[in-house]
């Protein structure tokens, strides 16, 4: 899926706002229509803490674990790899004792199924959805962070931040050699054809020298 794709996190850190974007228009390929039209990320206070983890990556500084287990735990991170994700509300509770019978009722549960691109969505009270959805999409969005510090297969990236005078927006890009100067090709053309502007100038003399 696009959206937990580790490139497109310089987007999200670039344009938070595309994040919400995107999981409407998830929501919209997956038939529920409705959410799409009301589902927001403003209530989830998640920009500060995932762009203090991207700035942190592109300047090869450690991994800060207290940040990332709020959002998605050395524990998630494991069973998202095996395909074992699963979260519900409230959490399980365990019998005090013998003989002594526990209510143990969930609001709503998430499912990833073993070697299947599924991930099931239960929900008892359909007034929870949004928070059943918030507690499936950000663990998989940060759980980018994990994969790229552990240089996984398919997350070897590099980041910085583009060169171009009117871009500076922070980017991602896979490759083994040395990392790009600007974030896309339309940067460094602009780039390019202000720097020949520049040159061409720079030969007419000034008049009366």
């Amino acid at each position: 899926m696009r959206l937990f794709h580790p490139k497109r996190c310089g987007n999200y850190f670039n344009e938070p706002n595309l994040l919400q974007d995107d999981i409407r228009g998830f929501l919209r390929e997956s038939g529920q229509l409705e959410w799409a039209d009301i589902y927001s990320t403003e209530d989830i206070n998640w920009v500060g803490d995932f762009r203090q983890l991207l700035k942190d990556f592109i300047k090869n500084k450690g991994l800060d674990y207290k940040v990332l287990e709020r959002w998605c735990s050395r524990s998630d991170y494991g069973a998202i790899d095996k395909e074992a994700f699963s979260r519900r509300f409230p959490p399980k509770v365990e019998s005090i004792g013998i003989g002594i019978q526990v209510a143990d009722v969930a609001h709503w549960w998430i499912k990833q199924w073993d070697s299947s691109e599924k991930i099931e969505l239960g929900l008892v009270s359909k007034t929870k959805w949004p928070l059943a959805l918030s507690n499936l999409f950000f663990p998989f969005l940060f759980y980018n962070f994990h994969a790229l510090y552990a240089k996984a297969i398919g997350y070897k990236y590099l980041g910085g931040y583009c060169r171009a005078r009117k871009c500076k927006n922070l980017y991602l890009v896979s490759t083994t050699g040395s990392l790009p100067k600007f974030c896309d090709p339309v940067c460094r053309n602009r780039e390019n054809v202000n720097l020949f502007r520049e040159k061409q100038r720079g030969k007419i003399a000034p008049v009366g020298s």
